[in-house]
């Protein structure tokens, strides 16, 4: 995925701009961080700009691993920014 991104720079003109939606991931109890693997793979052609968070309010909030383990509902992205180096 990384390597789509880094190419798509060459199409993006000086000082142009990206932004990805992404979340983190949760994968058999482990969790991920996922969005940041993928902002630091793409810090050589682009700068990482603040974030701001996409907040799903639609969905509902549960007990997942109720009785065995606490998982947390994931229930935002991540609305990454660059700029073009």
């Amino acid at each position: 995925l990384a390597s789509i991104y880094l190419q798509l720079s060459d199409l993006l003109t000086e000082n142009g701009y990206l932004t990805i939606v992404v979340k983190n991931i949760k994968k058999k109890g482990r969790n991920y961080p996922f969005a940041w693997d993928l902002s630091a793979a793409l810090m050589e052609k682009y700068h990482l700009l603040p974030e701001t968070f996409w907040c799903q309010d639609d969905i509902n909030l549960a007990p997942y691993g109720y009785g065995n383990t606490f998982v947390s509902n994931t229930f935002h992205q991540y609305c990454l920014h660059f700029q073009k180096k």
